[in-house]
């Protein structure tokens, strides 16, 4: 929430914002000056501590410049030429006060739009101004020295002159320097978006890899699948198998026994027959003895009876 507040605050983050607000400050800041500059003269003529045509000149010439200041500011608050513009106006308008006023105030009054122009961030304009303004109060000096040789006060005028000149050069300055803060504070944002892109890309290259893997990972789990589904077919059908064994080694094992016991059984019964036959034997051989002493009592008896049938016929 916090983070999210921050960026929200940041409403100058965007140029034309920035051009929109710098160019209501230089418009009203020298809406004001021109104000208080007219002001100022119009009681100095009203006194008669000036006169001519020239201070005419200037309040019409300030009225103008303001009007058309504020026409282009409502036509275009974000407009990038609003500066060279105006600064140009004010500059021509510094220049004819400056040859025609009097006091130290005027040599300073461009400052006034100089300062202002510090955040404008441009070089270019700045160096020409600044240098145009050297020269015009160069010029100045060299006028006044040329008029006033000889009277007092000249070392006021170096000491105010050379204060301006640094003064100038410390604007200057500050307007470079400021210019380059902020474009490196912004190139190092644009280095930093670069990695922080180059390290997304990575990201995005390595995520690629990754999904091209796992998607080759998903299609061997599923071939991985479909071979645990052959393997486990096979599996039943060898439990199937096993227990088809099972149950003819269980009926084998069942007429195994059947087969041991009938073995048992007819050995058994051979033992039987066997003494069956052993008793056979016997009783056989107790009959042909019993036939032969049948046949041995027959043969005495048909041996007695021949004698007895000899022994009626003598």
């Amino acid at each position: 929430m916090y983070a999210k507040d921050e960026i929200n605050n940041r409403k100058y983050s965007d140029e034309s914002t920035r051009l929109e607000h710098l160019n209501r400050i230089l418009t009203v800041g020298l809406t004001l000056f021109y104000l208080i500059f007219c002001i100022a003269t119009i009681y100095q003529l009203s006194v008669g501590l000036i006169e001519g045509a020239v201070p005419y000149i200037v309040i019409l010439c300030s009225i103008i410049f303001t009007i058309t200041g504020w026409y282009l500011y409502l036509k275009n608050p974000s407009s990038k030429q609003l500066y060279n513009i105006v600064f140009s106006a004010h500059f021509a308008i510094y220049t004819i006060i400056l040859f025609t006023a009097n006091g130290s105030y005027v040599q300073f009054a461009i400052t006034v739009v100089l300062v202002g122009s510090i955040l404008y961030y441009n070089k270019k304009v700045m160096l020409f101004f600044t240098i145009l303004t050297a020269i015009v109060n160069i010029i100045k000096l060299a006028i006044t020295m040329s008029m006033q040789a000889g009277q007092s006060g000249l070392d006021m005028q170096f000491a105010e002159f050379f204060i301006f000149i640094f003064l100038l050069y410390i604007i200057f300055r500050a307007s470079y320097v400021g210019e380059k803060f902020t474009k490196d504070m912004v190139q190092e944002v644009v280095d930093k978006q670069k990695v922080q892109k180059s390290i997304l890309d990575d990201v995005l290259d390595i995520s690629g890899v990754i999904r091209k893997n796992t998607e080759a990972s998903n299609e061997i789990v599923q071939r991985l699948g479909e071979s645990s589904n052959i393997v486990n077919s096979a599996v039943e059908q060898i439990t199937a198998s096993t227990q088809v064994i099972a149950e003819s080694i269980e009926h084998q094992t069942v007429m195994t026994q059947s087969i041991q016991q009938s073995i048992n059984d007819t050995v058994k019964h051979s033992k039987e027959v066997v003494q069956f036959a052993n008793n056979s034997t016997v009783t056989i051989d107790s009959s042909l003895q019993v036939m032969e002493n049948l046949r041995l009592q027959s043969t005495t008896i048909v041996s007695a009876n021949e004698d007895v049938v000899i022994g009626g016929v003598i």
